[in-house]
Parts: C-alpha cells; structure tokens; sequence
C-alpha cells in the first residue's frame, strides 16, 4: 500500500474544517461580528466551507 505524498498531506490540512462551539468572524447586514457554532447540519463531526451550520451570536454592534 503507498502511502500519501506530502504535497496531499499538506492540502488536507488546509482545508477548511468548521468544528462544534468555534468562534467565528461574521460579516452580515445585521451587525453580528462574532458567532459560535452549534451544530453543523450535514455533517456529524462538523462543516466544511459551504455548509449550513447554526450558530449563537456572541458579539454584536447593531446599527
């Protein structure tokens, strides 16, 4: 069995992986800035880039 080439390792850990209760920077109409990840609703361990995810408001500054 080969084994993955550095370049592929590398690339993976690259990727955007979206973990249960991570801060986020937000950039919305509504004026949150920062969001904390509740549950990612396709995947079980996470999200990835592109995924719906519900998230709980941390930090505001409404207009």
């Amino acid at each position: 069995m080969r084994s993955p080439s550095l370049f592929s390792a590398i690339l993976q850990q690259q990727r955007s992986f979206i973990q249960m209760r991570i801060i986020l920077k937000v950039v919305d109409n509504l004026g949150a800035t920062k969001a904390m990840c509740i549950q990612a609703l396709k995947g079980k361990k996470g999200a990835r880039l592109g995924d719906t995810i519900v998230v709980s408001v941390e930090e505001a500054h409404p207009n």
